[in-house]
């Protein structure tokens, strides 16, 4: 897995839980998939990760958010505009 710079624009935010953290975490991925360098943001909450997320999208960081379950299935996807 390749890093880029972590102030470039991404195209799609992702929330997931980390079992390891127990945590919600907020990572950033460019076109190919790769992880943004020191992009993770870790919450507590759920809620948290998801405001958070979208904030990022609402602030023209990313074209959409991913938000997934604690069991790693995809729950929903929030497209720019939506």
């Amino acid at each position: 897995m390749s890093y880029i710079n972590y102030m470039d624009r991404w195209v799609v935010t992702e929330v997931w839980f980390c079992a390891d953290d127990e945590s919600w975490v907020v990572t950033g991925f460019d076109a190919n998939k790769n992880i943004l360098d020191e992009s993770s943001d870790y919450y507590h909450r759920k809620a948290d990760a998801v405001e958070m997320a979208i904030l990022y999208m609402e602030s023209d960081r990313c074209d959409k958010v991913t938000i997934f379950g604690k069991n790693g299935r995809e729950q929903r996807t929030i497209l720019k505009g939506e």
